[in-house]
C-alpha cells in the first residue's frame, strides 16, 4: 500500500517489468544509473592462502565449502566473517558488524552475500564458479556473477572495486562471461497462489509451502 515503490534491477528485465507495471494500470518512471565506483577484473588468478589480503571477499556456493574455507583461513592466521542463506539474521548481522568494524579481515560467503548487503569489500574472489541450482551442478550466468562482483569496491572506500577467480580455468571463464552483453528477460513467474493468501497460518510456515508448489512451465 506505498504511495511510491522502487523497483530495483538490471536493465535487462526493464521491459518485463514494465508489462507488469501496465497490466497493473499504474504509472511509472524509469531511471538509469551507472555504477560509481568501476569494477576491474585482475589479470593474474586468486592463489589460495598465498594471495589472501584484507577486504577480500572469497565466494562458493555451499554452507559445507562456507565453513571449510573459514576453517583453512583460520589455520593461516585469518580471522573471517561467514555469510550464508541459513544463517540466522542475527548472527548474519554480527558477522557483517565484526567484518566493517575490522575484527575480521575478509568474508567468506555464498551469493547470500548479493542481496542487499552493503560491506566495504575491496576484492571479490570467486573460489568456484559453478553452483547448484537444486537440479544440477552448472557455470554461473553472467546476471549472477555480475549481482555477486558488484559488492566489490563499496564507494566512498575504495577507488576501484577488484574481482577475480582461483585458477586460470575459473578466471579465463569470469573474463569471457564479464564481456558478454545480458540477455534481455522476457518471460517472469508470479507463482504466488491466491490459496495461500488465505490461509490463517504464521508467514513462515505459508512460505514454505509456496517454496514447495511446483510452477506450471
Amino acid at each position: 500500500k506505498a504511495k511510491e515503490i522502487h523497483v530495483c534491477m538490471s536493465p535487462a528485465a526493464e521491459n518485463v517489468v514494465i508489462h507488469l507495471i501496465n497490466l497493473c494500470n499504474d504509472r511509472y518512471e524509469i531511471r538509469h544509473y551507472e555504477i560509481k565506483t568501476p569494477l576491474v577484473i585482475e589479470d593474474i588468478p586468486f592463489d589460495f592462502p598465498k594471495n589472501i589480503k584484507a577486504g577480500d571477499a572469497y565466494i562458493v556456493f555451499s554452507k559445507k565449502s562456507v565453513l571449510n574455507i573459514a576453517g583453512r583461513l583460520e589455520e593461516n592466521g585469518v580471522k573471517s566473517s561467514v555469510i550464508y542463506g541459513s544463517l540466522p539474521p542475527e548472527i548474519r548481522r554480527r558477522q557483517m558488524e565484526l567484518f566493517n568494524t575490522g575484527q575480521t579481515k575478509v568474508v567468506v560467503s555464498t551469493d547470500a552475500i548479493g542481496m542487499g548487503l552493503n560491506l566495504p569489500v575491496k576484492r571479490i574472489v570467486f573460489l568456484e564458479m559453478e553452483k547448484f541450482d537444486g537440479i544440477s551442478k552448472r557455470p554461473l550466468e553472467l546476471p549472477e556473477i555480475k549481482q555477486i562482483a558488484g559488492r566489490a569496491g563499496r564507494y566512498g572506500l575504495h577507488e576501484n572495486g577488484l574481482v577475480t577467480a582461483m585458477g586460470k580455468k575459473n578466471l579465463n571463464y569470469l573474463q569471457r562471461m564479464w564481456n558478454n552483453d545480458e540477455d534481455m528477460t522476457d518471460k517472469v513467474s508470479l507463482g504466488f497462489p491466491q490459496v495461500l493468501l488465505e490461509m490463517d497460518a504464521p508467514l513462515d510456515e505459508i512460505i514454505k509451502l509456496w517454496h514447495d508448489v511446483k510452477t506450471p512451465a
